[in-house]
């Protein structure tokens, strides 16, 4: 599991109402080659959906935005 992996999890066990794709992108720390926000925001993107085949996670419902919580 990788690091931005383990932030992601701290993260969405705060709240049981789940956090937006955004929220995620802005309270994970950026890494270093990830200066543009695209860049950043398809990382994060990448991350919660390898999470969520893993079972990790998983989407609060079919909405827009998607929320993302804890499984």
């Amino acid at each position: 599991m990788t690091d931005i992996q383990k932030s992601i999890l701290s993260l969405v066990e705060r709240r049981f109402d789940g956090y937006s794709t955004s929220d995620i992108a802005y309270y994970v720390v950026r890494q270093p080659g990830r200066a543009s926000n695209r860049r950043h925001s398809a990382l994060i993107g990448r991350e919660l959906r390898a999470l969520e085949k893993a079972g990790l996670i998983r989407r609060l419902d079919d909405g827009k935005p998607i929320a993302w919580c804890k499984a």
